[in-house]
């Protein structure tokens, strides 16, 4: 497991990508959230490298509280994957998941947030300036409540093979699909 405390600061450069086999634990408060940086290098060559989270078959639940998850956002996609085959910037695969007052920006992906054959709950979240889709759900059931999604180069909420309940969420600037 990962735990990050209250004012932690991570910063994955240079396409890293962290992978956390179990629940990860974003612990930030109000007043001291936890803060990711993710810098892409875009020149990096095959199949891009946008670097990113990846939280991969957890039998516990993770959680995502006043979290800011930061990117490098710049135009266009090298590809539609990172050399990891990755979609996202922040991956949930068969990994149960509460994101709760959190923050995704500027993130230069396929996906900003991926979620993958899991459960789910977004509330009170917002991804703003992502390049490509907001959030991708795959194969999974969850809820989005009183979230927002602006400034998107693709589609707010992406879905396949899901069940997904949205509430009281906003969508502005989106380039292709709510």
């Amino acid at each position: 497991k990962l735990v990050l405390l209250p004012g932690v600061e991570l910063a994955l450069k240079n396409g890293a990508i962290l992978k956390v086999r179990g629940p990860i634990y974003s612990l930030g408060t109000e007043g001291k959230p936890v803060k990711i940086s993710i810098q892409s290098s875009a020149d990096k060559g095959l199949l891009g490298s946008w670097g990113g989270l990846l939280v991969q078959q957890s039998s516990r639940e993770s959680y995502l509280n006043h979290t800011i998850i930061k990117g490098t956002s710049f135009s266009g996609l090298p590809e539609r994957q990172a050399s990891s085959g990755l979609t996202g910037c922040i991956t949930f695969y068969q990994s149960n998941v509460q994101i709760k007052q959190s923050q995704f920006n500027n993130l230069q992906c396929e996906d900003a947030l991926n979620i993958i054959s899991s459960n789910f709950t977004i509330d009170r979240t917002t991804i703003d300036g992502s390049s490509a889709d907001a959030f991708d759900s795959d194969f999974s059931t969850g809820n989005i409540s009183d979230s927002t999604f602006i400034h998107i180069g693709n589609d707010g909420v992406d879905v396949s093979g899901s069940t997904v309940n949205i509430h009281s969420s906003r969508f502005n600037d989106i380039n292709d699909k709510a």
